[in-house]
């Protein structure tokens, strides 16, 4: 197992350091996109993912994938708020 990340986060700056620290093995962006995978796992479409050679599968985090948004009507806007009747 290998990662690699684009970079296109504001939260990239200290990964590599903190995955070696954990003893990640870790490819440079460059190495990874001409390499082969059986499967490729993002955690966002950030960055260039469709230059992977592999399978990609996608997995939403963080609060603001799963959020439920309520359509106000007519406006065409949404806003953040709390399931009907809960």
């Amino acid at each position: 197992m290998l990662f690699a990340f684009t970079g296109s986060s504001a939260f990239t700056p200290g990964t590599a350091e903190h995955l070696a620290e954990l003893g990640v093995l870790t490819i440079d962006w460059a190495q990874a996109e001409p390499t082969r995978f059986d499967l490729a796992i993002a955690s966002s479409y950030g960055g260039p993912l469709e230059r992977l050679r592999a399978p990609l599968a996608v997995w939403p985090h963080g609060m603001g994938y799963n959020k439920y948004l309520e359509r106000k009507r007519g406006t065409g806007n949404r806003f953040s708020g709390c399931l009907p009747n809960g």
